[in-house]
């Protein structure tokens, strides 16, 4: 997309929304009761199930190139992951 002249913001968000549908996928496949602890600690941390929203990490400050950056890593980390 860069070398296309996409913009950072273009990439960020077409990153962020690919990481989230991948997200939902994998969810969709975590079995019970670690699916609702996912969900809960996201709602509890983020107010959304699926996990921060683009609204909300730039809201948080985040730019939209640490938003492409933190798009291609995996969370959890707490839980274990």
């Amino acid at each position: 997309m860069r070398a296309a002249g996409a913009s950072a913001e273009d990439i960020a968000r077409a990153a962020h929304g690919q990481g989230r549908a991948i997200g939902e996928q994998f969810k969709d496949l975590t079995p019970e009761p670690l699916r609702t602890q996912i969900f809960e600690r996201n709602i509890q941390r983020y107010g959304d199930p699926e996990g921060p929203s683009i609204d909300w990490l730039r809201d948080a400050g985040k730019s939209w190139e640490e938003i492409i950056e933190s798009a291609a890593r995996t969370g959890g980390q707490d839980l274990g992951f």
